[in-house]
């Protein structure tokens, strides 16, 4: 873990995907809390199972999960970087596209999401991510099945 002049950041993607597990399961057990968890770990679990975690930073804002190819706070780029949010609070749940943070702004594109449809609507956003900040590099396999 980096601490510094750009704050609290995680060495790896890796480790800023487990993070925001262990941020998950600290919420409180309260019926907003459960339903926020109970939608939130299973897209967490399938990017990991899938080895998303490998290519995309994720980080933690309350009920926004948010997925990047940065490799610093995303409050250091100027001009913003696009970012991916998973935003699980209870309704309506979406999966949304933007350079700023969603507390304060709105986003550029977004979809309502459901269950059984987030973590494919989550990885056909991260596909349009890739392809925009890393041009240069082929499409992870991860991602791979749903290009096409």
């Amino acid at each position: 873990m980096n601490v510094g002049s750009q704050g609290f950041y995680l060495d790896s993607n890796e480790d800023s995907w487990l993070w925001v597990v262990k941020e998950i399961e600290e919420y409180p057990n309260t019926e907003y809390w459960i339903s926020y968890k109970d939608f939130a770990r299973p897209v967490i679990k399938a990017g990991i199972d899938t080895e998303l975690h490998q290519h995309f930073r994720a980080g933690f804002s309350m009920e926004h999960i948010i997925f990047s190819t940065a490799d610093r706070r995303l409050e250091l780029y100027d001009p913003p970087i696009p970012r991916v949010t998973l935003i699980a609070r209870s309704a309506p749940r979406q999966i949304a596209w933007s350079r700023q943070n969603l507390h304060f702004h709105e986003p550029e594109r977004s979809q309502v999401v459901d269950a059984e449809n987030a973590f494919v609507v989550l990885k056909s956003f991260l596909i349009d991510l890739w392809r925009e900040t890393r041009q240069n590099e082929n499409l992870p396999k991860a991602l791979q099945s749903m290009d096409g």
